[in-house]
């Protein structure tokens, strides 16, 4: 009870920081922020036979702030690692579409999905949990649209249960300087 306190705690300083700070934006390579990631979840992808299958062919360059970026990526690995399938291999899909200006970050996964149906205006609410058997603060999906909107960006969401789940982050199409 006292760790699942203390990464509420932590969580939600995360969560107002997010929504507060201006940080520096650069140009990101997305193949290699992503590499980084996944590697500090190396253990947890081998643990559970899980597959991480980038395409980045259509942007692999995107102007957004390092640290908010990765917060995005961790937070959504994360999620589709907690919410994994008991009965199957997990496999998340990565991959960046360019529409109208825009670029899409999508992440897919074949985890156990979300009751869209009950839960969708709940999504980005602090310390909602849709799933109550695995450890977690309910703060994930709150910091992750709290950074895409101050990004005038936004986040969509489609899942099935039993048959996964994905994320669409969209954010403005800037050149790099």
């Amino acid at each position: 009870l006292i760790d699942q306190l203390k990464g509420q705690i932590d969580g939600l300083g995360e969560l107002i920081a997010s929504q507060h700070e201006q940080e520096h934006r650069e140009a990101i390579t997305l193949s290699a922020s992503v590499a980084r990631i996944t590697e500090e979840f190396s253990y947890e992808l081998a643990t559970y036979q899980a597959t991480v299958v980038t395409n980045f062919d259509q942007c692999d360059q995107l102007v957004y702030s390092p640290t908010q970026w990765e917060s995005i990526c961790r937070n959504l690995l994360s999620n589709a690692l907690k919410y994994r399938a008991p009965d199957r291999p997990l496999n998340v899909q990565l991959r960046t579409k360019v529409t109208g200006g825009h670029v899409q970050f999508i992440v897919q996964d074949n985890g156990i999905g979300i009751d869209l149906s009950k839960h969708h205006h709940q999504l980005s609410k602090p310390l909602k949990r849709f799933h109550t058997h695995v450890e977690g603060t309910g703060l994930g999906l709150s910091i992750i649209s709290s950074i895409i909107e101050r990004n005038q960006g936004y986040l969509f969401v489609s899942s099935q249960v039993d048959v996964g789940t994905t994320f669409c982050v969209t954010v403005k199409h800037e050149e790099a300087p």
